[in-house]
């Protein structure tokens, strides 16, 4: 029997003793039963990899993602990538500052931090994070909570600043004043009165876009129908390390709903995660969000779900201003 061969006869055993434990609602008689005839079928193997290929088919088929997928995909991408020094970087532009853990494997020690260039102005730039980098809760409870209050600012401020950025790094980087508005202003653009209201001006080294930066660094296509923007440059990858499942609009899904809605096309097929932003959800305990479908909504999008509640974890993807 070869590999291919057994990882189906593994997969067909996996949900077949699934139903006669369904059925039965004898969960050891399962577990027993599943653990003898997998080895027996994997007993004639000969070498460690082998017995690991079997292992990435069957988990491909529960819906388990292989770590180094995302890890083979931004290696990929950025040896193709043309990275520039950030004293001569435009918008649009990659840069290299800093450094955290992104592949998994902290024997290597902590990799490169990425950051695309969103806006320059005199002797500064404004980096987003390339990549989804960490999963977080915005709020360590679930609870009405603001960006100046969040457990997420703190820790990108604190913890995030030390552990990524060495002295030098963290001089570079501007404490900057942020506005906060709530979703009113995200509702209005639609002409809807809905949502919350403006928050305090924070001041900060690290933060999440807002919707209004969203909207304004990438432009992205308005779906009138569904009040979000949705745009492909806004799907991004999370780094193995951040352990959180990519995934994409498939071709059904855009032709079973979204494309009626007026949803762009070249969304469909691009692996990403969602991402959270600093402004405020549709309802207080709401925080708004890019989707891994590339829509902005006004609240935490995943798998189909919505997760109203700012004590979900979901990406993180941090944003900088930097001297030059």
């Amino acid at each position: 029997m070869n590999i291919k061969h057994m990882a189906v006869s593994i997969i067909s055993i996996l949900m077949a003793f699934s139903l006669t434990a369904c059925a039965s609602n004898n969960a050891e008689v399962y577990i027993s039963s599943v653990e003898v005839s997998i080895s027996d079928l994997t007993s004639g193997l000969q070498t460690i990899e082998e017995a690991k290929e079997v292992e990435d088919i069957v988990l491909m088929a529960e819906g388990e993602e292989d770590d180094t997928a995302s890890t083979e995909s931004i290696e990929t991408e950025s040896q193709e990538t043309k990275f520039v020094d950030i004293a001569n970087a435009k918008v649009g532009d990659y840069v290299l500052f800093g450094s955290f853990e992104q592949d998994n494997d902290d024997k290597n020690g902590q990799e490169d931090l990425q950051w695309l260039v969103l806006d320059e102005d005199d002797e500064k730039i404004l980096l987003l994070s390339r990549y989804v980098i960490a999963k977080k809760a915005y709020n360590d409870t679930d609870k009405a909570v603001s960006w100046e209050k969040c457990t997420l600012r703190q820790w990108l401020n604190e913890e995030f600043v030390s552990s990524t950025f060495d002295e030098k790094e963290a001089e570079q980087i501007i404490t900057s004043v942020l506005e906060n508005k709530g979703s009113a202003a995200y509702f209005s653009d639609f002409k809807k009165k809905a949502g919350t209201s403006a928050d305090k001006k924070t001041k900060d080294k690290v933060f999440l876009l807002s919707y209004d930066e969203v909207v304004q660094y990438f432009e992205p296509t308005k779906v009138e129908n569904l009040y979000i923007y949705a745009d492909k440059d806004l799907i991004t990858t999370a780094t193995a390390a951040s352990e959180i499942e990519n995934k994409s609009l498939s071709e059904k899904e855009y032709e079973d709903f979204y494309k009626e809605e007026g949803w762009p096309q070249d969304c469909v097929g691009v692996s990403g995660s969602g991402w959270f932003l600093r402004s405020r959800g549709i309802n207080t305990d709401d925080v708004m969000s890019v989707g891994y479908d590339g829509a902005v909504r006004g609240l935490y999008l995943e798998y189909g779900a919505d997760y109203e509640s700012v004590a979900f974890e979901g990406g993180v993807r941090p944003a900088i201003w930097v001297r030059k």
